[in-house]
């Protein structure tokens, strides 16, 4: 048997989890319904197209200050697109550039992920202007 999560497409849903972990909020968002999906289809993730989701397989598996780079190059390169400053594609690429500049450390407390934090965005919008 399998268990899924099945939602209409809405951030609401997965930012209500953040905020009200571990409790769950009432919500009366629309319901699937799938009666009129009918068919659900499954394919594994093509690398080449979805490379974020490699990127930040890459981040979560370092257990080390690789994940707050990709955070913040992808705030920074996020907003240069909604800017209309680069080409969606352009985001991983740029989150990609970041994350091999930096060397990886083991984070010992706040202040350090905030240097990595401001050093990342740095880094990013400079990628940015030089494009």
């Amino acid at each position: 048997s399998m268990l899924a999560l099945l939602a209409e497409h809405d951030m609401r849903i997965p930012i209500g989890y953040a905020l009200f972990f571990p409790q769950r909020m009432h919500t009366n968002f629309k319901k699937l319904d799938l009666e009129k999906i009918k068919q659900l289809n499954f394919a594994k993730p093509n690398p080449q197209v979805f490379k974020a989701l490699v990127l930040a397989r890459q981040a979560a598996n370092a257990k080390t200050s690789v994940a707050t780079v990709l955070n913040a190059a992808n705030e920074i390169a996020r907003n240069a697109f909604l800017q209309d400053q680069i080409s969606f594609l352009a985001i991983a690429d740029i989150v990609e550039k970041v994350m091999n500049a930096h060397t990886p450390v083991d984070v010992q407390d706040i202040g350090q992920i905030v240097e990595i934090d401001a050093w990342s965005r740095m880094h990013a919008q400079k990628i940015i202007d030089e494009m």
